[in-house]
């Protein structure tokens, strides 16, 4: 809704601008820019092997849940085997209450480690996400300067109604790939 409301200032302000002077237009792929931009692709790879890593804990811990489970299995059955004496059935029964909380604590444990392994992939990806736009941003508004802009659009992004907030520019306006070729003139050279 801000951004059909910033569109739509900006658009109504235009016949204003234009009297006193040529209004100078840029726009930018925003989503394109952060997308391609090297060190987006570097924290989404960081990002996919942490899940990976994650995935591989989560997975160990479910294997130590199905030993647990088993091993409950095997105990349980003692509890219902006639040929113990009363009392190793009940002893059984007790390891066999305990082994039932181990699995209830395993679950939790899994699922808790999931949990928190979600909330801290997302922190990470917007705390990525907010500091490389804002780098995005920086080299958008010098290429603007440099080309006398007046006014940025992003031309990547949906309004409310699903459609582009920007419907035509004259493609001379765009300074996506300047953009890009400055954002990624540090990119590491992969050998």
């Amino acid at each position: 809704m801000k951004r059909i409301f910033l569109c739509i200032l900006a658009l109504g302000l235009l016949p204003l601008g234009a009297l006193g002077q040529n209004l100078k237009i840029v726009t930018v792929d925003m989503t394109r820019l952060y997308n391609e931009y090297y060190k987006t692709l570097e924290a989404n790879d960081k990002i996919k092997g942490s899940l990976e890593k994650a995935q591989e804990q989560v997975e160990e811990m479910v294997k130590e849940g199905q030993t647990l489970l088993e091993d409950y299995k095997s105990i349980f059955e003692m509890t219902q085997n006639d040929a113990l004496t009363e009392e190793a059935r009940l002893k059984a029964q007790t390891d066999a209450e305990s082994m039932a909380q181990q699995l209830k604590d395993k679950e939790r444990e899994i699922q808790q480690f999931r949990q928190n392994t979600q909330r801290s992939i997302q922190q990470r990806q917007q705390t990525y996400r907010d500091l490389f736009l804002d780098e995005i941003k920086g080299v958008v508004l010098e290429v603007s300067r440099e080309r006398n802009g007046d006014l940025i659009l992003d031309s990547s992004g949906l309004t409310a109604l699903g459609i582009s907030g920007v419907i035509y520019s004259d493609p001379s306006w765009d300074v996506s790939d300047l953009v890009l070729e400055r954002i990624n003139a540090d990119a590491p050279v992969e050998e």
